[in-house]
């Protein structure tokens, strides 16, 4: 018979041993002779028919070669578990050639199985390296706390994965050995476990902790220019900063929740001012890093934020504003440094907002008015209709014109005493606009400075607008009746002006005296449904479309 007819043949007496298990009484005496995967198949149907003979099998097929059937007889020793199963199992380690990842995975599960945590401990000093790591993933499966140990031995490769094991599996009995480990001198400890020691020691919080987390930091070495940062430094700098308020996300493991003890306020405060110089080092260390161009401007980001909370003065906040305002290559830094700005000093910040418009890219001046908008004070309501007289004379940068007349048109739709004002700045600034017959577009010509190309795919996208209702792209897959001209490539077939045209002055009469979008195609005109700014993110956001 072929080994598949016999392996067959296996199931059925499997099945019919349930009720008699003494059929297969035969197949004893096959358990060292035939083909290897016919005689795993023979061990594992004895094993489950309860034949002892099965475990003594067990004792040789796990040295095997074959991978099956060393697989097979781990899995067989781990559930009969016989005297002296720890050191059948562990002799795999001890031959010539190297386990297979697949018996490595049955052994390990079978020390978890029935080996004593006390007994797979011991094996913390075995020789082989691979022996070591599969005894701690046995005590990691069982979830003992017998995993500390390990985190202290002087292999790196061993004290990481225990840290690991320690930490990810929430074994938080094993978390005081996890932080010893972390903060003592001579740890062998690699940045994996330093991070799950620093985020196991927040998690349980404490003055000591704190002070110890302190302590810890204040021995590690500055980065020097162009060096990368210490992670765990940086977590820890973190940690101290944010000792008293939890974030809800688990600070090394993504999407999981921190799994923190509630605390009182002040614990980190003590152990912050013991090693205020070290800390403040760390801190000017990172604020120094905001005018590296070389570093990824997200890095830069983040460090200018964690640098903005260990900041308790208003002198220091604003000198590390003024450094950021001045880092090269990094606009969203930048941004983050304007927004915090005007939290901080409200109008008063709008001296920076000057230099940012004389010096930042258009859409960081777009975001500055913006800003500058959301401050409903008379400094600010000055200093755009001041703008919006600047830009009838051309002396106010194009990119800034729709942000700076919907602003004003916001406020002069708000009831009040200023309204009057408002309302005659607008007229004022509209008389110099007005269409011609040289000239058509002239009212919207502003939206053709660049802008937010995703603003503008969420005007297209918008209930108001209903650009998708009609027209589709391979942008926008399943968006549009095919009614309209395709979109796909639309900034390549027309230059800006005519893309603006089609928007606002469609040429189908049909279109502007129904309102909506006709039958062949056409559009209603868009000119006074969508604000300047609308309208320019929405070209952008056209041109953008491959």
């Amino acid at each position: 018979r072929t080994a598949d007819e016999k392996l067959n043949a296996l199931g059925s007496l499997a099945v019919a041993a349930r009720h008699h298990p003494l059929v297969l009484a035969p197949l004893k005496g096959e358990l060292e002779v035939g083909e290897l995967k016919v005689r795993a198949g023979v061990l594992k149907v004895l094993s489950d028919a309860g034949f002892p003979e099965a475990a003594e099998s067990a004792r040789r097929g796990v040295l095997d070669p074959d991978p099956a059937l060393a697989a097979t007889a781990a899995a067989v020793l781990g559930r009969w578990a016989p005297s002296g199963v720890r050191d059948d199992l562990i002799a795999v380690w001890m031959q010539p050639h190297a386990p297979d990842p697949a018996t490595v995975e049955a052994v390990t599960a079978a020390l978890a199985l029935s080996v004593k945590a006390s007994d797979l401990s011991g094996l913390k000093d075995a020789a082989s390296t691979e022996l070591r790591l599969a005894a701690l993933d046995a005590l990691r499966r069982q979830g003992a706390r017998e995993c500390a140990e390990f985190v202290a031995s002087p292999d790196a490769a061993l004290a990481d994965a225990a840290a690991v094991a320690i930490y990810d599996d929430r074994l938080e009995v094993a978390w005081p050995a996890l932080v010893d480990a972390g903060f003592r001198a001579g740890s062998a400890l690699t940045t994996p476990g330093h991070l799950r020691a620093v985020a196991a020691a927040w998690g349980t919080g404490g003055q000591e902790l704190a002070r110890q987390l302190a302590h810890w930091l204040a021995d590690r070495p500055l980065p020097g220019s162009g060096e990368s940062i210490d992670p765990a430094a940086r977590s820890a700098f973190h940690a101290l900063l944010h000792w008293d308020t939890l974030p809800e996300e688990d600070p090394v493991l993504p999407h999981r929740p921190f799994r923190a003890r509630p605390r009182p306020a002040g614990q980190a405060w003590q152990a912050l001012t013991e090693q205020a110089t070290a800390v403040a080092a760390w801190a000017d260390a990172l604020g120094g890093f905001l005018g590296d161009a070389a570093r990824p401007e997200g890095e830069r980001l983040y460090h200018f934020q964690e640098r903005m909370k260990a900041a308790h003065d208003t002198a220091s906040l604003d000198e590390l504003a003024a450094a950021a305002l001045a880092a090269p290559a990094a606009p969203a830094l930048r941004a983050e440094a304007r927004a915090r700005l005007f939290r901080q000093h409200g109008p008063g910040a709008i001296p920076w907002l000057l230099q940012s418009l004389a010096t930042a890219t258009a859409s960081e001046k777009q975001a500055a008015i913006r800003l500058l908008d959301q401050h409903k004070s008379a400094e600010s309501q000055a200093y755009l209709m001041r703008l919006l007289d600047q830009a009838r004379f051309g002396l106010v940068d194009p990119s800034v014109v729709p942000e700076v007349v919907e602003a004003v048109e916001r406020r002069a739709r708000a009831e009040g005493p200023e309204s009057r004002g408002l309302r005659a700045a607008l007229d004022a600034w509209r008389s110099t606009q007005p269409p011609s017959l040289g000239d058509p577009l002239r009212p919207w010509r502003p939206a053709l400075q660049p802008g937010d190309a995703e603003a503008g795919r969420s005007v297209f996208l918008s209930d108001y607008a209903r650009c998708a209702t009609c027209h589709r792209s391979t942008a926008e897959a399943g968006g549009g009746r095919p009614v309209a001209p395709p979109l796909d490539g639309v900034g390549a077939r027309l230059d800006g002006p005519a893309l603006l045209e089609a928007i606002v002055l469609p040429a189908d009469p049909a279109s502007q005296r129904a309102g909506s979008a006709p039958a062949d195609g056409g559009c209603r005109p868009m000119g006074t449904v969508l604000t300047l700014r609308e309208l320019r993110d929405l070209l952008t956001y056209l041109r953008s479309l491959p």
